[in-house]
């Protein structure tokens, strides 16, 4: 059987504010295929996230992964995330209002 290669990514998330964001980088490292995921989020933006009060929260995370398809296994990741019937059932990540994977940052690791 032939070793899939690892590809990194980065993407942005909103939560709620309710919600904390380890939890929420907890149920995405449980997703299949991902392997590493680190909040990158600086702190400029955790400042501008306590003085929201909105209920939410912004966040940018790096998710490196097994893929021989890595843009496929990106659109899997997102509906399983947000609860789509293409991703893993059942599997929306609670807290978790949006998130944007920014393409530019794809590499093979």
């Amino acid at each position: 059987m032939e070793a899939l290669p690892v590809h990194k990514i980065t993407a942005y998330l909103v939560t709620d504010s309710d919600t904390n964001v380890t939890d929420i980088i907890d149920e995405i490292r449980a997703i299949r295929k991902v392997t590493i995921v680190n909040n990158i989020t600086s702190e400029k933006f955790d400042e501008k996230n306590k003085a929201r009060n909105d209920n939410k929260e912004e966040h940018f995370i790096t998710i490196k992964f097994l893929s021989s398809d890595p843009q496929k296994d990106i659109l899997f990741f997102k509906d399983t995330m947000m609860s789509s019937e293409k991703g893993d059932p059942n599997k929306k990540i609670t807290g978790l209002q949006f998130i944007k994977f920014l393409p530019d940052t794809l590499s093979k690791m």
